[in-house]
């Protein structure tokens, strides 16, 4: 199921580490089930890592748009705004610029051009840039998904991932330390819980 989650959302793979560490931290399942769990993650994502080789002859575990996704979120014009977003505007001008390059030549032109950006930045404004992208990826502003009229986004943000998130945590908060006396297990949502806002977290700081 992992697996097959990292072919829809390549932010996915991060899960692997994220999942290990707080495995790490409770240390209460055996390394066997861990190296199961990598293992049946591999496998499952295997045709897509060969495909990559046979047509890019490079090795690419999920995708050739994570540069340009980084870049998209990671420029001056999205820290000037101050709004936590992206723009595309800086990708246009990159494949203008950039028309003999390969699909992965531009990958990584753009994930170099968007370090390049943030190393110009001060560790006040990294800071400053980082609780932009939180308070954007993490409250979001429903009044202006209504009035672009992106209902889509603002059905999915605000009826879906943040009720579940506000569920996850009420539950975390007021229920956890009681369910522990019926389910001793109940360490695997912890895990689990913790893994998925992780994840969460580290793609909205990384990208948006």
């Amino acid at each position: 199921f992992w697996g097959l989650t990292a072919y829809i959302r390549p932010i996915g793979f991060i899960f692997l580490f994220a999942l290990l560490f707080f495995v790490f931290l409770w240390k209460k399942l055996r390394f066997k089930h861990i190296i199961l769990v990598c293992l049946s993650f591999i496998l499952t994502l295997s045709p897509w890592i060969i495909r990559n080789y046979i047509v890019f002859n490079h090795f690419i575990p999920m995708t050739t748009l994570g540069g340009i996704v980084f870049v998209e979120s990671n420029n001056i014009e999205t820290f000037q705004s101050k709004s936590g977003s992206y723009t595309r505007g800086i990708v246009e001008s990159l494949f203008y610029n950039n028309k003999e390059k390969s699909e992965v030549e531009l990958n990584k032109i753009a994930f170099k051009q968007g370090v390049e950006f943030l190393r110009t930045l001060t560790i006040g404004e990294l800071c400053m840039f980082g609780m932009h992208k939180l308070r954007y990826g993490f409250l979001g502003n429903p009044f202006t998904l209504i009035k672009e009229k992106h209902f889509k986004w603002f059905f999915l943000n605000y009826l879906l991932y943040y009720f579940l998130l506000i569920f996850s945590l009420i539950f975390f908060i007021f229920f956890f330390p009681r369910s522990r006396k019926y389910f001793p297990n109940i360490f695997l949502f912890n895990i689990f819980f913790l893994s998925c806002l992780s994840i969460f977290l580290i793609q909205t700081l990384v990208f948006c």
